[in-house]
């Protein structure tokens, strides 16, 4: 559904698109986060790659995990294992869809040049490659055409026309407006429509920190008060690129560990800006993108 939230600054009505979790557990057991790690450790080897340290070390804390889960030793365990095997599972989710595709081995090299967890807030070549083939798979879970090109970052094509979506990790909000523009620069070598994609965890969700004592639902509605917060407060550069019709759309997504009921997952939640003076075919593609996801993640 959309919500339309009143700008202080502009006075005008902003419709946020208030998306379904997109981040849902695609395994049922930690003996399958274990299989991800082995499969992960398969890939790279396929693609004659080395894993990298951290990679790594979320592969092991998996297989550490499902062992001692097996034996009913979890006490034997620190804390963090199991928060680097769930940050494991979300990274495997999205690394594993790259086999077969003509940049595997090269995307497959940036996963791996610096940390990608998201458990220490770094900036990275890792983190920053993982946030576009996050974006990417989602978009492809949903059933859209979409694929990794850059630039921008993601071409998805949809009744012969294309949109570009630039994927933008945010570790300062210090140069949001730079951050913007070279998200219009990437997403200007395609005509016609525009997304720029944001994830803010780094800088909207304290290191180390996660959701616990709360239901799914309470979760939910806290990631997503996360990215109204950070719409609203940069609206005024969404709508100088607005203005020069170089921008359908600006997407903010929240991603954290949440303990839900003893229920231990990574939850992230989508929003979408965009202008009640949109036309109507880039109010189509922006509505066509979040029904589609929200979709998928509910299906």
């Amino acid at each position: 559904m959309a919500r339309w939230v009143r700008s202080a600054r502009s006075g005008l009505f902003i419709p946020v698109t208030e998306m379904a979790p997109v981040q849902k557990a695609l395994v049922n057991s930690y003996a399958d986060v274990a299989r991800q790690a082995e499969t992960v450790h398969e890939l790279y080897t396929k693609y004659k790659l080395t894993i990298s340290n951290d990679l790594a070390t979320l592969c092991k804390s998996a297989h550490d995990l499902s062992e001692k889960w097996e034996a009913k030793k979890t006490y034997e365990l620190s804390p963090n294992v199991l928060w680097e095997a769930l940050a494991l599972n979300r990274v495997a989710n999205a690394l594993l869809a790259l086999d077969g595709h003509s940049r595997a081995h090269e995307l497959l090299k940036k996963l791996s040049d610096g940390r990608i967890s998201m458990l220490k807030h770094v900036r990275s070549f890792a983190r920053d490659t993982f946030w576009e083939v996050e974006v990417w798979n989602y978009i492809k879970r949903a059933g859209l055409n979409a694929d990794l090109i850059d630039p921008p970052d993601i071409i998805w094509t949809a009744d012969a026309r294309e949109t570009g979506i630039a994927c933008k990790r945010v570790y300062s909000e210090k140069n949001i407006e730079k951050i913007l523009s070279e998200a219009i620069k990437q997403i200007e070598a395609t005509p016609g429509f525009g997304i720029a994609a944001f994830q803010l965890e780094d800088v909207r969700i304290p290191e180390g920190k996660f959701l616990s004592k709360i239901t799914q639902a309470e979760a939910a509605e806290v990631l997503q008060e996360i990215n109204l917060e950070f719409l609203k407060e940069h609206e005024r550069h969404f709508l100088k690129y607005f203005s020069k019709d170089r921008l359908t759309a600006a997407l903010a997504a929240t991603s954290c560990i949440v303990l839900v009921e003893d229920i231990q997952n990574v939850a992230t939640e989508w929003s979408v800006w965009t202008h009640p003076d949109l036309s109507v075919e880039h109010k189509a593609r922006v509505t066509q993108l979040y029904e589609a996801i929200s979709k998928s993640s509910s299906d």
